[in-house]
């Protein structure tokens, strides 16, 4: 087993890290580089033995037939971990494709509403 991810996936959550932070969502100290740290050793530790749901189809942008898991760095910190599961040579091989915080992806989380009248609605609810 081997878990990949987008050369991109690293600088998109270090940056949706400092925008919780610049909106006071941590109230500890570590650096946006530790919290990822953190949660790249919880990916590697779990992706493959966690249960995985379907991903809805919000995030098709990502990739197709995307998997999701959700790992949480603390107590009120989750990430939504999204991925696609590929065989290589009878090796499972996990490519991480991107990763969002509970506190912005979690609104489209549910797959069974139509997409432009789901995005309406995230995009009034967000505090960023």
């Amino acid at each position: 087993m081997k878990i990949l991810a987008m050369p991109d996936i690293i600088e998109n959550l270090i940056g949706q890290i400092e925008v919780l932070y610049d909106k006071k969502y941590f109230y500890f100290k570590d650096t946006p580089v530790d919290i990822a740290d953190k949660l790249f050793d919880i990916i590697s530790r779990e992706l493959a033995k966690k249960s995985y749901n379907h991903a809805p189809r919000y995030f098709a942008k990502y990739g197709d037939n995307l998997k999701w898991i959700l790992c949480k760095t603390d107590a009120q910190t989750g990430w939504y971990v999204f991925f696609e599961i590929y065989l290589d040579d009878d090796d499972e091989k996990y490519l991480v494709k991107h990763i969002e915080s509970t506190h912005t992806a979690g609104c489209y989380m549910t797959a069974d509403v139509e997409l432009k009248q789901k995005d309406d609605e995230c995009k009034q609810q967000e505090s960023f």
